[in-house]
């Protein structure tokens, strides 16, 4: 065998500039200091790998890895990637999933691809990186528009809705569960059919319809029951979010009942995300009961399983809750300093809807620290994002404008 200089790199920049385009080489030399270093890595680092001779004169007879070959050590770095995700280690699954990617791409677009693509969309998404999560996940559409399996295509759309959603385009977000919920009926998919309707129940809560997201978690909770059994995880996130809209409609007692029936079920089975959401969830509602210091406890405890999985927008979504406990406190200094905090979580991840909103309730604590100049330019800003996507909140944000620029009009020079 010729001499084989073998790069081994977890920085493109290390790699030259000839070879930049190229992503794996396998380790298939004998020695056994090849064998210990490639178990040592265990294949996380990204390394060179070419479907062509190379042309750089320090490598010489490259590895080359057909397409079986690269389907075989892609469907590996896949299923090390969910491993990845379910032990909340985001960036490595991130990492694997985009090695994965590397070594399919040069080959014909196939349901392995969609796979990849839409595990690395619903990864980035976790980690608020919308703008990636949104990209991977429509070239995971494209490819399962042509290909003959639409149960994985109305997931794509489920997930798509979700990035929409959280981006504040709410129209587009309703688009796509209708159409992952009609795939999903034609089917006969009665998994897909209780996430496209609990999703939409949740979309039409955060649109006010508290009526309507009731009888779409009424109706997604019998199907899980029915098929998936009343202990299963999406069951779990169901009954959350019937609670938020119990508790929204003034009718605690049940909101409660549902929670701690949420919260049992996401310990016993593990399910950290849903264990963070759920004590989150409960904690909005131990604020309007005025348990404060429950609530806090709460939070804090939900932002602390956030940050090690790695949820960024989760910790600017607990920010913004013991934002409220502090006003509540009185400690308006407080709450300022976590609305800021949050804001600038949001602003650094593209969630416009979710800035508005923390901008919104930043310009409230101005009012009452009264610097109301502040509060209009925050509400103008905040304003600004909701006319842009369509909110239904900007009506109420423009009257609050309206009514500041009345207050300072009237008081005299």
């Amino acid at each position: 065998m010729g001499k084989r200089t073998i790069i081994v790199t977890d920085d493109y920049s290390n790699v030259p500039s000839d070879l930049s385009h190229m992503h794996i080489i396998r380790f298939q030399d004998s020695s056994e200091g090849l064998k210990s270093l490639r178990k040592s890595i265990h294949n996380t680092l990204v390394t060179i790998r070419s479907e062509q001779r190379w042309s750089d004169a320090s490598i010489n007879q490259p590895g080359q890895i057909d397409q079986k070959e690269g389907e075989e050590i892609a469907r590996k770095e896949i299923s090390r990637a969910i491993k990845s995700r379910k032990s909340g280690r985001l960036e490595e699954a991130i990492r694997l999933l985009e090695n994965s990617l590397a070594i399919l791409r040069p080959s014909k677009p196939s349901t392995l691809h969609a796979e990849a693509y839409n595990l690395l969309g619903t990864t980035y998404q976790q980690v608020g990186s919308y703008e990636k999560a949104r990209r991977n996940l429509e070239e995971a559409a494209e490819i399962l528009k042509r290909s003959d399996d639409p149960e994985a295509e109305a997931s794509v759309y489920i997930n798509l809705a979700n990035v929409f959603e959280a981006q504040g385009e709410l129209q587009r977000a309703e688009d796509f569960y209708r159409r992952a919920i009609e795939v999903a009926r034609q089917v006969d998919s009665k998994t897909l059919l209780a996430s496209g309707l609990s999703n939409l129940g949740y979309l039409s809560s955060q649109m006010g319809d508290l009526e309507k997201a009731e009888s779409l978690f009424q109706e997604a909770l019998g199907v899980q029951a029915q098929f998936l059994g009343q202990d299963h995880p999406t069951y779990t996130s169901t009954l959350s979010n019937l609670a938020a809209v119990y508790e929204h409609s003034g009718r605690l007692d049940e909101a409660e009942s549902a929670l701690r029936q949420a919260i049992e079920i996401s310990e016993r089975h593990g399910d950290q995300y849903g264990y963070a959401r759920t004590l989150h969830n409960i904690a909005s509602l131990l604020i309007d009961r005025g348990d404060l210091d429950q609530a806090e406890a709460s939070l804090r405890r939900s932002m602390e399983i956030k940050d090690r999985l790695g949820d960024r927008s989760g910790r600017a979504a607990s920010l913004f809750n013991l934002a409220k406990v502090a006003e509540a406190r009185g400690d308006i200094a407080e709450a300022a300093t976590m609305l800021r905090q949050a804001a600038e979580i949001q602003e650094s991840l593209g969630d416009r809807r979710g800035l508005a909103r923390t901008w919104g309730a930043l310009a409230d604590i101005s009012i009452k620290a009264g610097d109301r100049d502040a509060a209009r330019r925050l509400l103008e800003r905040a304003f600004n994002i909701s006319e842009e996507l369509g909110a239904p909140d900007r009506d109420v944000i423009a009257a609050k404008i309206s009514d500041l620029s009345s207050r300072s009009a009237s008081e005299p020079g």
